[in-house]
């Protein structure tokens, strides 16, 4: 008998982590109601025997400081096994001690046999219910033996006529190796020719025709290879075109794989793809027109029978952060796997320009992630499906249609009678670029393919509260309502949070005094921008806590907060307690006390009026307000 294969997630192609949004268990009783968990996915393309699961500790928590390392291992986590039907929690452990140095703590699965996996980490010992992609990644080993698959050849679509006379006005058209290309004043997109997907998209809001640069991230089969195995873990976030993955099964349309078959067609400004996937059941039809300042998608999905999915989708985009951090504005759904939301949407490509998305027809959700190893970030429309609980999809079957449109978008500010041209229309221009929001974290963060740092809040505040709606039932302070009610209940960022350093716990904030000077003046803004009197009372316990935190930090009882851990003192090497951290601002940072003044005061004067005592405040500012 041979000996079991040891599959750890560094060196196996079939496991990845996924993010979703999670409710408390029965033994959960003091977290928030919503949070995002990480989960390790294995997703097998056989059933395979597995031996049993361990549990080790990372050497680095979530990044809440660039030179900051914080171990960390999963004190809680539950593992899934799909029968075929549905999913089964085969294993569920809480309060896992530290494993010590490289030890592994393993748990018997008794020759469990399963084609998909999920073991979700539940909790951890930096940030509690919020458990991190650093953690499902390397958090788990699991012994088993790995599957022998013969993969199948993959196949192309037949193309037919390719006549790209008769264009609109406005459209060229030109047919390229292995693509068909269309140019207008504000569009160019590239489309393949052997299998549905984009190979070129770029936007020019201000239609004077500077489409030169490509926003859809190109990865070569060399880049991609073994070698570059993180890559490969992620593989399927950069295909382009129709996605699917069913649990427990191949991947039959990704990146790599295409096991389908149909045609493409193309006349004039109309490009349309016919697949078939016989193995899922699935058939799908698009049609694209492309317009001067538009494009327009009828999509139909038909499936013979229900299909659960890993990946599923009718268009996948994967777009190059190096190109243009782009993002994704719209409602997030906070059900199912992260990055979800309902249409309408906002895709905007800085320094390039902005989508305006709308569907009409069968149930349509948007989704956009963030891949900071492979620099990409993505855009999905998903067509007739159901999210589920633990991250994956039901397909439902039948007839679903959509029409669903992309239009070159141009916001407006609203500004004063005599305002300069310029200034009105650097606003124009910018104030999306200023929404630098990550659907897959539901906060506004750096860009969209970066970390999100807290200590701005007060930034982000001061332009959300100015540009009001952005969209039908989407307003700029919806986005920093989602970012405070993540910080408000408990997830991490970075310069904020617990960490244990050297046996010292404490939060990130009493060494990053900013921070928490910015997320007040952030609940400030919001709250005399909107009167969420009942946002308010949701949160009034963390804000006071948030109070009582902000005034232990006067060390010295002189009214000015202080850093007993970064005195940013020239000469002693430590760095300052603000965003311009590399600088020594001394013991008493003028900054940070600059921002958290006007914070208090507003508060003091909103609290009460939206029925929260005071009383907190006014300790905390020791009398100090003028």
């Amino acid at each position: 008998m041979s000996k079991p294969k040891l599959i750890f997630w560094d060196d196996t192609d079939w496991a990845a982590p996924r993010a979703f949004w999670t409710t408390p268990g029965a033994d959960e009783t003091d977290l928030s109601a919503r949070r995002i968990v990480h989960a390790l996915a294995m997703r097998l393309p056989v059933a395979s025997r597995l031996h049993r699961v361990g549990v080790c500790a990372v050497p680095y928590s979530y990044a809440k400081c660039g030179g900051l390392s914080v171990r960390d291992w999963p004190s809680a986590f539950a593992m899934h096994a799909w029968s075929g039907v549905q999913w089964t929690t085969v294993l569920r452990k809480r309060d896992v001690p530290e494993p010590k140095g490289d030890q592994v703590r393993w748990f018997d699965l008794g020759a469990l046999k399963a084609a998909a996996l999920l073991i979700e980490t539940r909790e951890c010992s930096v940030d509690r219910g919020w458990t991190t992609w650093n953690l499902a990644a390397g958090g788990f080993r699991l012994e088993g033996e790995e599957p022998l698959v013969d993969w199948p050849l993959d196949t192309t679509l037949e193309t037919g006529r390719l006549d790209t006379h008769r264009c609109p006005r406005g459209v060229r058209a030109e047919i390229l190796p292995g693509e068909v290309r269309y140019r207008t004043k504000c569009l160019e997109v590239g489309f393949r020719l052997g299998r549905p997907g984009f190979t070129y998209l770029a936007l020019d809001e201000e239609g004077c025709g500077r489409t030169h640069v490509n926003l859809i991230h190109r990865e070569s089969l060399l880049q991609t290879s073994r070698l570059a195995s993180p890559k490969m873990k992620l593989i399927d976030n950069m295909a382009q075109g129709i996605r699917l993955h069913p649990v427990g099964a191949p991947c039959l349309l990704g990146f790599l794989p295409f096991k389908a078959e149909g045609h493409t067609s193309v006349r004039g400004n109309v490009v349309s793809y016919t697949v078939a996937v016989p193995k899922a059941g699935q058939r799908y039809k698009l049609r694209w027109e492309i317009l001067p300042d538009r494009l327009h998608l009828s999509v139909e999905r038909h499936g013979d029978r229900p299909l659960r999915a890993w990946n599923s989708g009718v268009w996948h985009v994967c777009l190059n952060s190096k190109a243009a951090a782009c993002t994704v504005l719209g409602q997030i759904t906070r059900e199912g796997e992260v990055g979800l939301m309902r249409p309408p949407f906002l895709f905007h490509a800085p320094g390039h320009g902005t989508l305006r998305i709308e569907a009409n027809g069968a149930s349509v959700l948007g989704r956009s992630d963030s891949s900071r190893p492979t620099f990409t970030t993505s855009f999905e429309l998903k067509l007739g499906e159901e999210a589920q609980p633990l991250g994956d999809y039901m397909l439902q079957p039948g007839r679903h249609r959509a029409e669903i449109e992309l239009a070159v978008h141009r916001h407006r500010v609203p500004v004063q009678r005599g305002t300069p041209v310029a200034v009105a229309h650097a606003l124009d221009r910018c104030s999306i670029t200023g929404m630098t929001y990550r659907a897959d974290t539901a906060t506004l963060s750096n860009n969209g393919n970066s970390i999100h740092a807290l200590l701005c809040a007060d930034c982000w505040s001061a332009e959300t509260v100015r540009l009001g709606p952005l969209l039908p039932g989407l307003d700029a302070n919806d986005l920093l309502r989602d970012t405070l009610d993540r910080h408000l209940d408990g997830g991490p960022s970075y310069g904020s949070g617990h960490v244990t350093v050297n046996g010292d716990a404490h939060y990130m904030e009493d060494e990053y005094l900013h921070t928490g000077a910015a997320v007040l003046r952030a609940v400030a803004d919001y709250l005399r921008a909107t009167g969420g009197a009942d946002w308010l009372r949701r949160h009034a316990s963390a804000i006071g806590a948030e109070l009582q935190r902000m005034h232990a930090r006067d060390l010295d009882g002189d009214g000015l907060i202080e850093s007993k851990y970064r005195r940013g003192v020239s000469g002693e090497r430590q760095w300052s307690t603000h965003w311009y951290d590399m600088l020594s601002f001394g013991w008493k940072d003028a900054f940070s006390n600059a921002i958290l003044y006007p914070a208090l005061r507003m508060l003091v004067e909103d609290l009460p009026r939206l029925g929260q005592p005071a009383r907190l405040l006014v300790a905390s500012m020791n009398g100090r307000t003028g």
